[in-house]
């Protein structure tokens, strides 16, 4: 059985949908088998589930949605599990669930659940019991202290009231006990004068907002209880969102968060700059210190049951994308808040692209939301969360949807691929990958043909026996791109050193599978005056020659290696290394065959011992037999 090797770097997903439909999938445990040793030759696999996708899409309409939900599964943006719900003009039109997960699998919603608290301000607000202009120490005389005389409602749902974080050490004990909170508050000093900047409140908001809440709740209930009984139970929602866990015995419905892997931060890093650039400049002085205060809930804690109890509104909201995103179709419809206050909310930010000090750049926030623009222009509102989550409400057109996951991204909000490519579509690929028709108007204008930047595509012990190296390890492409000559010889010189290093100079033979044949022209621009109506682009120009290319499709080698077997790990993590020379996607598979022969493993040994099979170099010469005629050899006649 041929193993494909299952590191943090690749997962279930990584392998094409194309080949995942011949593989077969028994009951094994983590280890993961898949077959290959020659191009087409992915059989049979063992622990490589397919892409299974649950759940039903009731309008056709929607039904786009589906294919960019595998999508995100196939293409690997999608390690874990996920769910996609969306609600339209009050129905239930889209119920996706992926592979991991099953139809009431509920996840962290991290600070989606932001969005919730910013509804029960909206509809106490609506309700006349509170303004946004009210000042908090009128509501709760003991916070006006230490510079927060001022501060209003309107400043905490802005996260401009300077309390992202303070010097008090706290402990998980302390969010079981609100009236501890409120003290930690009341003495508390604002880091910068409320209303003078912004900066992202990622656990105290959810904390205030509650503290808020009790003093305006005529029965002294906290937001958590305010949501069920005023929200939840009154409209007839379902009962799977809730903020922290009702009891232990729930906790086996929950998913458990990962963390994304340093090999998924940078090929993340690699499709998206402007996510990494994002998430590298929340690493500063402020996240320090509110980690520091509350040192106890870093990413991996959240699976710990302990803290999967505490009520934590601003990050421990805990539930399904339908229910989420049913919450929300209240406010989209209507039926939460009067049209006057739905109006307001609507209308747009109230800070418009309002640069955030704690989080690195600029954001449009209003009555605790998040804002950005739907495809047509219009302002839609919700709220992002850690890892990939998202919520959003688009009232002009009646739409409220959610996207939860498990497996966690580097990217927020918009920036996160996986929710952005089911909101938005993804453009044909044909729009920025392939052409149609002949790229280049005429063969002749192509001057001479570059040089090859690599050069040696057999490295190693190139002559070594067959018998000597029995195990083969592959790279195989994950995408349908051009590799460049440049590119190849950096793999190939990466794979090369890190062998030579590990396991000798003659401890491996190493191939590079792919050629680069096709020259890549570019337009050969004039600098002469009116140049822009002497040509007009490529189909104008002479086509300069550039370079030279590799025409790669999915499932393609590109490097081979044949090892002895106790240099298995020497030979994937050579070719992880080398993955980082290539663009797209990649995956490593450690074949099942022979060296570089055609042989499984068992039946190469027996047919060498029944001399059926000849060495002949790095490959192996099979003996035929002629049927009936083997048994005249000796025949007398």
């Amino acid at each position: 059985m041929i193993r494909l090797y299952k590191a943090s770097f690749l997962g279930f997903s990584g392998i094409p949908a194309r080949f995942q439909q011949m593989l077969r999938s028994p009951r094994r445990e983590d280890k993961s088998f898949a077959t290959s040793s020659i191009r087409g030759d992915m059989q049979e696999a063992a622990g490589c589930p397919l892409v299974h996708i649950g759940g039903p899409v009731f309008d056709e309409r929607f039904s786009d949605v589906l294919v960019t939900f595998r999508q995100n599964f196939e293409e690997s943006l999608e390690s874990e599990g996920a769910a996609f719900s969306v609600f339209f003009e009050g129905r239930l039109v889209v119920d996706l669930y992926g592979v991991l997960w099953g139809e009431n699998t509920r996840s962290i919603l991290f600070s989606t659940s932001k969005s919730i608290c910013a509804i029960v301000v909206v509809k106490l607000v609506d309700e006349g019991r509170l303004s946004y202009d009210d000042k908090v120490a009128t509501l709760w005389p003991e916070f006006g202290q230490n510079g927060k005389e001022n501060t209003t409602i309107r400043h905490i749902c802005l996260h401009q009231a300077g309390l992202p974080y303070q010097s008090v050490i706290t402990t998980a004990d302390d969010f079981k006990n609100p009236q501890r909170i409120a003290e930690l508050f009341e003495s508390a000093t604002p880091i910068w004068e409320p209303g003078s900047q912004v900066g992202y409140h990622a656990l105290s908001i959810g904390l205030l907002i509650d503290q808020i809440v009790r003093r305006v709740d005529a029965r002294s209930r906290g937001i958590a209880e305010y949501f069920k009984e005023e929200i939840q139970s009154k409209y007839g929602l379902l009962s799977e969102i809730s903020f922290g866990l009702g009891n232990k015995s729930e906790n086996g419905s929950v998913a458990v968060v990962k963390q994304a892997s340093e090999e998924e931060v940078v090929e993340e890093g690699r499709r998206n700059p402007e996510a990494l650039r994002r998430w590298n400049l929340g690493d500063n002085h402020h996240n320090a210190e509110l980690y520091r205060q509350f040192h106890w809930i870093t990413t991996k804690d959240y699976n710990k049951i302990e803290n999967r109890l505490l009520p934590m509104p601003s990050n421990m909201g805990i539930g399904t994308a339908r229910a989420l995103a049913q919450v929300h179709s209240l406010v989209a419809n209507g039926e939460l808040f009067g049209s006057d206050t739905l109006a307001m909310i609507s209308s747009g930010p109230e800070l418009l692209e309002e640069f955030d000090v704690i989080n690195g750049y600029a954001e449009s926030k209003g009555y605790g939301f998040q804002f950005t623009k739907n495809p047509k222009g219009q302002w839609i509102f919700g709220h992002s969360g850690f890892g990939g989550q998202n919520v959003r409400v688009d009232v002009h057109n009646r739409l409220a949807y959610a996207y939860i996951c498990n497996g966690l991204k580097i990217s927020d909000a918009d920036m996160v691929e996986t929710f952005t490519s089911i909101k938005m579509g993804r453009r044909p690929a044909r729009c920025y990958r392939y052409i149609k028709n002949k790229p280049y108007p005429k063969s002749r204008f192509c001057r001479g043909v570059p040089d090859p930047k690599i050069r040696i595509f057999d490295l190693g012990r190139k002559k070594a026996n067959v018998d000597e190296f029995p195990l083969c390890v592959h790279m195989i492409s994950n995408e349908r791109e051009h590799l460049s000559s440049e590119a190849l010889e950096a793999a190939r010189i990466c794979a090369n050193k890190y062998m030579v290093k590990n396991c000798g100079k003659d401890g491996f033979h190493m191939r590079v599978r792919k050629h680069p044949y096709h020259v890549v022209r570019i337009n050969k621009m004039l600098s002469c005056a009116g140049a822009d109506r002497l040509q007009t682009g490529m189909r104008g120009a002479y086509g300069k020659p550039q370079g030279l290319v590799a025409r790669v499709d999915i499932g393609d080698f590109l490097l081979s290696v044949r090892v002895r077997d106790q240099n298995e790990e020497h030979a994937i993590e050579a070719f992880r290394r080398a993955k980082f020379k290539f663009p797209g996607r990649q995956f490593i598979v450690v074949s099942r065959k022979w060296g570089f022969t055609k042989w499984d493993r068992a039946d190469y040994e027996r047919m060498r011992e029944e001399g059926r099979l000849v060495s002949d170099g790095v490959n192996v010469q099979y003996v035929r037999e002629h049927g009936p005629l083997s048994k005249w050899v000796n025949n007398p006649i």
